[in-house]
């Protein structure tokens, strides 16, 4: 079990086993152990008549975190329940599934995308009403959304704060990025998860989607151009890329958030022009390490807080 232990915030310093990005993404994966959670699951009905499941951990509290997972997550991995536990006696923690990620595979056509703010705003302005404040926290594609969200209109007024995560900026970028030959491990698994979901659409919707075009899809961008794009309105996976990437909302966010980002995530990487994006804007504090991997940032010992949960909860009330 995670033991919660005040950190400061000095510079993220790696343990000498980790010494490089590709180490701290994934032994925290693959070694850290995940406290045992009792979510409270509730179906969510969106406005298109679709679904999703939420899942909670209330303890009556006023306050409410909640916690939107990176591509192909869930409430049930590793890194959002230990986000999860850290949280849960002070606040209320919610955690919404994206569609078709959880217990439950949606009905529509349509699943989620990179840039899918609409879902998290339909949750948070539906489940806030019983709440004082609300925060935000979003995880490598659920940053990418946290921020688009932050950065349109009509934020609701309950929110007080947000953190994201190895969190893109450019979803073209960090989708060319996965492409590279020493990321083939991350690709591999990304590809094989977005295939099998496919092909489970391609049985409910055989006129939109064919088992032979999944098949033939390769890359991320190929996914992309076949199914995210189309499905959810776009005219391809350029058109997608560009309305939905995070960089192009960054000006308007007038909502406190913190960006913890490692400058040797193998697949996230902030060019200088986004960096001096970020920092023009007072609202939006950049804490950029030198190491940390992605979803990583791991400390000596797996039982104790890595560096982003010391950090959110030391930081989440300031």
């Amino acid at each position: 079990m995670i033991k919660v232990i005040s950190q400061s915030h000095k510079p993220y310093k790696p343990p000498f086993w980790a010494f490089n990005g590709h180490l701290q993404t994934i032994l925290p994966a693959l070694f850290r152990r995940a406290p045992s959670l009792n979510y409270q699951k509730e179906n969510f009905t969106f406005s298109d008549t679709d679904f999703t499941q939420l899942n909670w951990l209330k303890n009556d509290n006023k306050e409410l975190v909640i916690i939107t997972p990176g591509m192909e997550s869930n409430a049930e991995r590793k890194y959002i329940k230990n986000m999860a536990y850290v949280l849960k006696d002070k606040y209320d923690v919610l955690i919404p599934d994206h569609r078709s990620c959880g217990d439950t595979f949606n009905s529509l056509f349509r699943s989620y995308h990179s840039g899918n703010s609409e879902d998290l705003r339909e949750i948070i302005n539906s489940k806030t009403n019983e709440y004082n404040s609300v925060y935000l926290i979003g995880f490598s594609l659920g940053g990418n959304i946290v921020l688009k969200y932050l950065g349109e209109k009509d934020v609701n007024r309950k929110l007080k704060k947000a953190f994201c995560v190895s969190t893109p900026l450019d979803l073209e970028f960090s989708s060319s990025l996965l492409e590279k030959p020493n990321n083939k491990i991350y690709r591999k698994r990304f590809v094989k998860k977005l295939k099998a979901r496919l092909n489970k659409k391609a049985e409910f919707y055989p006129k939109l989607i064919s088992k032979s075009d999944i098949t033939n899809a390769i890359t991320i961008k190929d996914i992309d151009n076949l199914y995210s794009s189309k499905a959810h309105g776009f005219l391809n996976a350029e058109d997608y890329y560009q309305k939905n990437s995070s960089k192009g909302f960054i000006d308007n966010i007038k909502t406190e958030i913190h960006i913890i980002n490692a400058q040797n995530d193998p697949m996230i990487f902030l060019r200088d022009d986004e960096i001096s994006s970020l920092n023009n804007n007072n609202h939006i504090n950049l804490h950029l390490q030198k190491s940390g991997g992605h979803v990583g940032f791991p400390r000596h010992f797996f039982g104790t807080l890595n560096f982003y949960e010391s950090f959110i909860l030391s930081e989440i009330q300031k």
